[in-house]
């Protein structure tokens, strides 16, 4: 168990550009047995978000509570070399109370100026038996302080009206916003809802006039999931619309104004029926252009280009289906590399090619990093990974 939750993250870490060991080949995973129990707060931990920085640093963000205490955020720094970062906080952990009741975080979004911002939700009351949640962030520098320039005093809480609210996903707009993306309620269930923020925490009143937006689908709980932006600024939107137990595919897309784009499936809106239902986890704009890095061939640090060409492939050894497909070039060498987009974003982990011969041919399959990143959470907060 140990080994695997080391060997994602290499894979992560290693998709940057890392280079966590010299000869990339051997890690002492034995010195994680004494040190793994350092996540035991006295209760439980769900590890829920993982980023890599530029340096190789990794951060992971998720949800710890202490025996009989409300959960609070849960922020873990790892140095290059998978050790926890003794520079960072309470010796590369540390537990953060937004308020004084349930605070859970969700997501990890990491800064061009080296800071961390953590999104999720916390609780502020009861009302008739049903807890209230609001948009909850925090801001920290890369040694775990609080940024207090952010919000007044480092923290954000973000209340859309009513009872539930809860960030499911940050995305960098560009250098001076953010997006968080989520779920609000309307009162009587709940909307995709989605919130425009500066990099000080304050809402961007340019975003629908109010820095939030709400987007109702008409049936019962619409929840967010995740957000791309597209080269032309909009924020195409993912997630799950229920009518009463059954959850649907469910897309949006809006403009950087906050207002839908009507062009876009049904005034703005899609929703699609599967059996057995579904939902959306994560999405890519099929058509963009990706780069695969790698040692393809024996070629060190090779770099191939091409575009983002097919989105949930089947293996046809396997049942599993969630893979990209891409045409630029992989070949043996490449399996455990990343396929990078444009901004230098992770888009997934190259794993295999379907060929006559075992040699290129044009059709690369390669797992998307969210997959990955969730693998990372069950495998930290359960001790296995359940296969898609």
């Amino acid at each position: 168990m140990i080994k695997t939750v080391l060997g994602i993250i290499l894979i992560l870490s290693t998709s940057m550009g890392c280079q966590l060991l010299e000869d990339r080949k051997v890690f002492d995973y034995g010195m994680y047995n004494s040190s793994f129990g350092i996540f035991d707060f006295g209760f439980y931990e769900v590890p829920q978000s993982l980023d890599v920085t530029k340096d190789c640093a990794i951060y992971v963000t998720g949800t710890t509570s202490k025996m009989h205490d409300p959960t609070d955020y849960l922020f873990l720094k790892f140095t290059s070399d998978g050790k926890l970062d003794n520079a960072f906080s309470d010796n590369g952990h540390m537990m953060f109370d937004i308020d004084a009741g349930i605070d859970e975080g969700n997501q990890i979004l990491l800064t061009d100026d080296n800071k961390i911002i953590i999104g999720g939700r916390s609780n502020h009351g009861v009302d008739i038996g049903t807890v209230l949640f609001d948009y909850s962030l925090a801001k920290f520098n890369d040694k775990g302080v609080l940024d207090k320039s952010f919000g007044g005093e480092g923290k954000v809480i973000t209340d859309f009206g009513y009872r539930d609210d809860a960030i499911n996903k940050l995305i960098p707009n560009n250098e001076k916003t953010f997006y968080a993306i989520g779920r609000a309620s309307n009162g009587k269930d709940d909307d995709f809802a989605v919130a425009r923020y500066d990099f000080d925490g304050n809402l961007d009143y340019s975003f629908n006039s109010i820095g939030r937006v709400w987007i109702d689908f008409g049936m019962s709980d619409d929840v967010a999931y995740t957000a791309k932006k597209t080269k032309q600024g909009d924020i195409i939107i993912g997630g799950s619309s229920n009518s009463g137990a059954t959850p649907k595919v469910a897309f949006a897309k809006i403009k950087s104004d906050g207002s839908l784009d009507t062009s876009f499936g049904d005034n703005g809106l899609k929703v699609w029926k599967f059996s057995p239902p579904g939902l959306v986890y994560d999405l890519d704009i099929i058509g963009d252009d990706v780069y695969a890095l790698g040692h393809g061939m024996s070629q060190v640090w090779s770099l191939t280009k091409g575009i983002l060409s097919y989105d949930y492939r089947r293996n046809p050894n396997t049942s599993f289906v969630h893979y990209l497909q891409t045409d630029a070039v992989i070949n043996s060498g490449n399996s455990g590399g990343p396929l990078l987009n444009e901004d230098g974003e992770i888009v997934g982990v190259s794993t295999l090619i379907i060929s006559p011969d075992k040699y290129y041919v044009g059709y690369g399959y390669v797992i998307p990093a969210p997959l990955v990143q969730r693998a990372v959470s069950q495998i930290l907060a359960t001790g296995k990974h359940i296969k898609p």
